[in-house]
């Protein structure tokens, strides 16, 4: 009876040294995600700065220099290609915000739930050949089968949440699309509206904005007033 007692102590301490690892090793790959996504984010912001910094340091060397308008229209259109509305680098910033947006929708416990209900019934089985996610989680909860079975009652609710979700999602996408359209537009008036000044007068513009954002960055960051933004959207 000791031996069979200690045999099963002994399987009983692998199991949980082996669970333990598991819960480690999810640990790790969760905190590398997110350190991933922080490289990004800070990736991204840094990238846009840097050519900001570097755009502005070179119209300031321009000027100083009494450089040929041309040149520094030259200049300005570079700007424009890689910071404008339709720049690469402002596309890469919006679709890493926009992919944070979609991740802060839904809680991670929410979005849990909302995929175990969406398997099928050997996911929740313990004999289940699939990877024993369930098993483990309802071990540490204590979920009895009376719940488990309430639980998953839910099933076509959270179905038909998840495809509602699914749908908002696509609403989004689209909403951002409009966006960067509306910004394009934008875009065109402000190119025909350069036509009226030279390039070293925008370039003044911009470096005067660039030195002195701080005066003006709250009636421009809230540019769309509430009146504005009730405006009939248009296509």
């Amino acid at each position: 009876k000791r031996l069979a007692r200690n045999r099963e102590s002994a399987k009983q301490s692998r199991k949980r040294e082996k669970m333990y690892v598991e819960l480690l090793e999810d640990k790790v790959k969760n905190l590398s995600t997110e350190i991933q996504n922080l490289k990004k984010h800070q990736f991204t912001n840094e990238k846009l700065y840097e050519s900001e910094r570097k755009f502005h340091g070179t119209l300031e060397d321009m000027l100083r220099n009494n450089t040929d308008e041309a040149a520094v229209g030259q200049v300005i259109n570079q700007i424009q290609d890689a910071l404008g509305s339709n720049g690469a680098e402002r596309h890469a910033a919006i679709q890493y915000y926009f992919e944070q947006l979609q991740s802060l929708l839904v809680p991670g416990y929410s979005k849990f739930l909302m995929w175990s209900l969406n398997q099928d019934d050997k996911f929740f089985q313990s004999d289940s050949t699939q990877p024993d996610v369930w098993s483990k989680i309802a071990k540490a909860v204590g979920v009895s089968p009376e719940q488990q079975t309430s639980l998953l009652e839910y099933r076509s609710i959270i179905k038909e949440e998840k495809q509602q979700l699914a749908v908002c999602l696509q609403y989004l996408q689209k909403l951002t699309q409009n966006i960067i359209d509306r910004s394009l537009k934008v875009d065109e008036n402000i190119q025909a509206m350069r036509r009226l000044f030279r390039p070293s007068q925008i370039a003044r513009f911009l470096l005067w904005l660039h030195h002195n954002w701080s005066l003006v960055q709250q009636p421009v960051e809230n540019l769309l007033s509430a009146d504005e933004r009730g405006t009939k959207f248009q296509k």
